[in-house]
């Protein structure tokens, strides 16, 4: 089903062009600029939601990140072969 709205025209010719130079519908745009929008509502929630813990879970939580990226980044790899 599909629906109108109202958009400028501006807004209407960006789209048109991206389309263009992208070889797609402007539909396909729009739902992919909403997709990388939506992404990014949850990354930047995340991130405020992160920046309010406590100082000494944040220490926490990046010491856990560190251990898991050493234990899946050395998997069956030669340890010389592995920057940290």
């Amino acid at each position: 089903m599909s629906v109108t709205i109202r958009i400028s025209e501006l807004t209407r010719d960006s789209l048109k062009e991206m389309a263009a130079q992208q070889g797609l519908s402007m539909q396909a745009v729009l739902e992919a600029a909403l997709k990388n929008y939506r992404q990014s509502m949850r990354i930047q929630a995340f991130n405020e939601a992160y920046a309010r813990l406590p100082a000494q879970d944040r220490a926490d939580l990046e010491q856990e990140v560190k251990f898991w990226d050493r234990a899946t980044v050395m998997d069956g790899l030669d340890p010389e072969d592995v920057d940290y």
